[in-house]
């Protein structure tokens, strides 16, 4: 399905050389980093498929198959999850970040979750309160009239 929809391509000159026909709306209702592997997913494939476009990759050539640019690539949004985390949930680190990276859920990473996890609950529950009340004074504002 993500090759039907391709994605938007314009040339040198400026011609349009695909159009993107539609999008992925992937989100987890409870679950910003799951949300976050999706995308990952979805964001590799389709870098692979350009880079193949514009001769970069060969056909057939895999993303997975250049290690320097693929540790690069895995690192940069996991750090970018991690910034996302930090932002919306109020912790140091996004979970799953050990799988964005390495393709793998590691023993570590399942620890680290468990502690990024203890540690958001315990702000959600008990140090949070302005915060949120600030963020649905935001959303609920909008909709009164």
């Amino acid at each position: 399905m993500q090759d039907e929809l391709s994605y938007f391509l314009v040339d040198f000159a400026g011609q349009m050389v695909t159009n993107q026909k539609g999008e992925f709306q992937s989100n987890c209702m409870d679950c910003l980093d799951r949300t976050n592997v999706i995308q990952s997913l979805l964001a590799c494939r389709s870098l692979q498929a350009q880079l193949q476009r514009l001769g970069v990759l060969h056909v057939g050539q895999k993303l997975e198959e250049q290690d320097e640019f693929e540790k690069i690539y895995k690192n940069a949004w996991a750090d970018s999850a991690n910034a996302c985390a930090k932002q919306y949930a109020g912790t140091g680190g996004a979970l799953k970040t050990d799988f964005i990276r390495t393709g793998k859920r590691t023993h570590l990473g399942l620890i680290m979750d468990g502690w990024n996890s203890m540690i958001r609950y315990c702000q959600n529950n008990f140090s949070d309160a302005f915060r949120q009340d600030s963020i649905d004074l935001f959303l609920f504002s909008g909709r009164i009239r």
